[in-house]
């Protein structure tokens, strides 16, 4: 059984609490840098230029018998247009809008990778590394739930000293700089360091109190992840929490250990999979599967051709057959009135 200390507002001990086993997980760093990296790939926007740029013309070819190439030409002139080497015409091979840049990832690395970047925040070997500047006795800093009803920013401020770690937060404020390229004309000119993370049982007055000091980001355990556990994917992050943050990670890991338990004594129902009626259960909302041959021939698993001609045409051809309208199925002869004579 491992315990830490309840430190008060002023930075004196005032109990101990048993912390739960996710502190004890195993520290793995592949996995926290891919579910970093996925979070991250998932607010990239999609990048390209529309489907009809450089090609909006009514340039042509001037044929034979001129002198000169077969390239498109303006009407009112001789200069080259819509073709990728003519100056304002379209690109040869643009970036696609239409491609996807999320990197996937299952669901137990992702929650495994929760796990060990906050089993990180007590390791002194990776909180240093990462280059925080602490004077704590040990970690993981524990406050009591009192720090949830703080209100002024300098109340904050003052547990941050008795805790011996403000000195991170000055080096958050002091270690902003200038970002260097065209980011400084793109809305983010400066480069600022992360410090100190708070982790409360719930959204609370502190939240407002905390969020305008450099580098601190405050949170809750629900909305706990990854990227604020170990930024950059480097984990170990000064972090503290307070003591109903810890219970309510005791009564998660609890349950998360439950249910591993459950599914793993679980037998899955592959017989019954096998006798299941898929074109029904392609269409019902709990299951959503799909049959073989229903995701060979949809049209929403194939791809745009490359090339913009191309791609114009398969968009054209998409919308003709989406417009078509289905006609009802002809009225079959009985099998017996057409043997009267």
């Amino acid at each position: 059984m491992v315990t830490a200390k309840i430190l008060d507002l002023s930075g004196n001990p005032s109990g101990e609490i048993e912390l739960p086993a996710v502190f004890s997980e195993c520290y793995r760093p592949d996995l926290i840098k891919k579910a970093v990296l996925s979070a991250q790939s998932k607010r990239r926007h999609p990048y390209g230029p529309t489907l009809y740029a450089g090609m909006q013309t009514s340039a042509r070819g001037w044929g034979s018998g001129r002198g000169a190439s077969h390239v498109p030409r303006i009407v009112n002139g001789s200069r080259t247009a819509r073709i990728p080497l003519a100056v304002g015409g379209r690109r040869a091979h643009p970036p696609k809008p239409e491609t996807d840049y999320t990197e996937k990832i299952n669901n137990k690395e992702r929650r495994l990778a929760i796990r060990s970047a906050v089993a990180a925040t007590c390791d002194e070997a990776l909180v240093y590394a990462r280059g925080h500047i602490f004077a704590a006795e040990e970690l993981p800093i524990i406050a009591e739930d009192a720090f949830e009803g703080l209100t002024k920013t300098k109340d904050v401020v003052s547990f941050f000293k008795a805790a011996g770690i403000y000195d991170d937060v000055m080096r958050a404020k002091l270690g902003r700089t200038i970002r260097a390229g065209r980011g400084k004309m793109r809305g983010r000119k400066y480069k600022g360091k992360k410090s100190v993370l708070v982790v409360c049982a719930s959204e609370c007055d502190a939240f407002k109190a905390a969020r305008n000091l450099p580098g601190v980001d405050i949170v809750s355990v629900a909305r706990l992840n990854t990227e604020l556990l170990a930024p950059g994917t480097h984990a170990g992050r000064l972090t503290v929490w307070t003591a109903g943050a810890i219970e309510i990670l005791r009564e998660g890991d609890e349950a998360w250990c439950l249910s591993f338990s459950i599914r793993s004594l679980q037998k899955k129902p592959w017989a019954t999979w096998k006798t299941a009626n898929f074109r029904s259960l392609s269409t019902s909302d709990p299951t959503r599967l799909r049959s073989k041959k229903t995701w060979k021939h949809s049209t929403a698993s194939k791809s745009l051709p490359s090339g913009p001609w191309r791609r114009w045409k398969a968009r054209r051809k998409r919308s003709s057959h989406s417009r078509r309208k289905t006609q009802p199925a002809r009225s079959q002869p009985d099998s017996d009135l057409h043997k009267v004579v």
